[in-house]
């Protein structure tokens, strides 16, 4: 037991240090923007509903690759990003 908890700690700092700050801007048509951010393994890390304002958030995430989904208005699209050594993603609709 005491070691299945320890390998929990270790994976945790792992993912910490992995992890970077990256302030993700999405770019869409007028309307309510709801935007699911998805791993590499298809699970879902967020989902952000944007009524009026900047359509921009700061995520902490581990490199890698993600599928981002924009819904405005009922019509979905998807596009690829890659989490880098970049602090800016902007995400086109």
């Amino acid at each position: 037991m005491a070691f299945a908890a320890l390998a929990f700690v270790y994976a945790v700092q792992a993912w910490e240090s992995a992890a970077r700050d990256v302030r993700l801007v999405y770019q869409a048509p007028a309307g309510d923007l709801r935007t699911t951010l998805i791993d590499e393994e298809g699970q879902r890390v967020r989902t952000t509903v944007f009524s009026r304002g900047e359509r921009a958030h700061q995520v902490r995430l581990p490199e890698g690759r993600y599928r981002v989904q924009l819904e405005v208005g009922g019509e979905v699209r998807t596009r690829e990003v890659s989490v880098d050594d970049r602090p800016t993603i902007e995400v086109r609709w």
